[in-house]
């Protein structure tokens, strides 16, 4: 015979935080390869999905299933190294079994919604920049043909002028001056 008894909240129901406070500051080492920049740039007491997907957002352009992958390879490589000390280790391990949990897996879901979100107000924000540069290059365009318009109506009043009618104004306006000629020049 089953007994049946009420589900208790497991630990694992909480996403896991690290309770060393001397570990709070604690950064991966920058050499350290198959662990993302993240790790490598934020305080441990920091680590999240959460604070990991805005990080994203903010320096990398990759779609969410990439990064979800690039966050549970790091914290399984963090779990792995010799180098990382135990409380981070247990964090690391902790975090990995949350994510798998339905509270993990709610939370997975509920940064994919505002990832998604992001990524469709920097299209929007992108598109409006793009419209806004063609608007106002169009009325650039617009008046500068306004401009060459109106000054190919003034100069149509008076009539073109050629390269002989120029030189001849010159010798006409210039007082007691007539060309010279060659046997004049020579002497």
């Amino acid at each position: 015979m089953k007994i049946k008894t009420k589900e208790t909240r497991n630990s694992i129901d909480r996403e896991p935080r690290l309770f060393s406070t001397t570990h709070f500051k604690f950064l991966a080492d920058s050499s350290t390869r198959r662990v993302h920049d993240y790790f490598k740039k934020e305080k441990a007491s920091n680590w999240c999905l959460q604070s990991y997907i805005m990080y994203i957002i903010n320096t990398e352009i990759i779609d969410y299933y990439q990064a979800l992958v690039l966050f549970f390879e790091s914290l399984d490589q963090l779990n792995r190294l010799i180098s990382i000390p135990l409380p981070i280790k247990a964090f690391c391990f902790n975090y990995i079994s949350w994510l798998k949990s339905y509270t993990g897996i709610a939370t997975i879901k509920a940064c994919r919604k505002f990832f998604d979100a992001k990524a469709v107000q920097s299209l929007s924000a992108s598109i409006y920049n793009t419209v806004e540069t063609t608007i106002c290059l169009n009325a650039k365009t617009e008046a500068l043909q306004a401009h060459i318009q109106s000054k190919s109506l003034i100069s149509s009043k008076t009539p073109p002028q050629t390269y002989q009618n120029l030189k001849l104004t010159h010798l006409k306006t210039t007082s007691n001056k007539r060309p010279l000629k060659k046997d004049e020049v020579q002497q």
